[in-house]
């Protein structure tokens, strides 16, 4: 017992009991946009932006059952994105027309799961065809409770991207 004792606190002083790696990508919020093939960039910030980025719509308003507070929904051809309480809660592209724009590189629907090899190792990796492909998002360095998932089928192909908040 002594024994297990004194190699458990050694293991701890050096550093080889270590916490298990995240399994999957993060990227800082900042980083995070969404264009379209006007090159029209969207930050994930308040209505007013969207629209005045994307294109001036009406929103469909309604209620945030789960949240509360009153919500909107502006729906783009290929482009969905949700405000909670005029906040950026959510957003959903189906449609090669909008993609997004993650430090740099670009990827939408229709794009190989290989792509991301290169970007996010550990969240390609940790995918397979048929599953989603998970990015976390981070503020100031710090875990959030939003990420992004790019939906894949079984030919490895994107489908969908969603970007959002986990309230579950």
């Amino acid at each position: 017992m002594k024994f297990l004792l004194i190699v458990s606190i050694a293991c701890i002083l050096t550093g080889s009991l270590k916490q298990p790696q995240q399994l999957e990508d993060s990227i800082e919020n900042s980083k995070i946009k969404i264009s379209n093939r006007n090159q029209n960039i969207y930050s994930l910030g308040s209505q007013y932006e969207l629209k005045k980025t994307m294109g001036d719509i009406k929103g469909i308003k309604g209620k945030d059952e789960i949240l509360g507070g009153p919500a909107c929904t502006y729906k783009y051809n290929g482009l969905k994105v949700y405000f909670i309480k005029q906040r950026f809660e959510s957003a959903m592209i189906t449609n090669p027309s909008y993609f997004i724009l993650l430090a740099g590189a670009t990827f939408s629907v229709g794009d190989q799961i290989d792509k991301f090899k290169r970007y996010f190792p550990r969240s390609y990796k940790s995918a397979s065809k048929g599953d989603n492909l998970v990015i976390y998002i981070t503020n100031h360095k710090t875990m959030t409770d939003a990420y992004i998932s790019f939906a894949i089928n079984k030919m490895g192909y994107v489908t969908s991207i969603w970007i959002g908040n986990d309230h579950s």
